[in-house]
């Protein structure tokens, strides 16, 4: 006949990891959350600098440039 580990099965039938887990959860879920006031708190937007790629040429990148002949080698 097996061992049984009266401990872990006492915790697996009575879902104790479940319910600190879930008490864990409803502690963050009530306490004051960080941005009160969130439109007026926010800062002023910064906008990331265009990406570049380093493989095109200066001269594919503007919406100007000629579109080039497809050839076929």
């Amino acid at each position: 006949m097996a061992n049984i580990d009266w401990t872990r099965a006492t915790k697996y039938f009575l879902l104790q990891d479940f319910i600190k887990g879930f008490a864990l959860g409803m502690k963050y879920f009530f306490a004051p959350k960080a941005t009160v006031n969130y439109p007026h708190e926010k800062g002023p937007l910064r906008f990331a600098p265009r990406r570049r790629s380093p493989l095109m040429p200066n001269r594919a990148r503007t919406a100007a440039a000629a579109p080039r002949a497809m050839t076929s080698t």
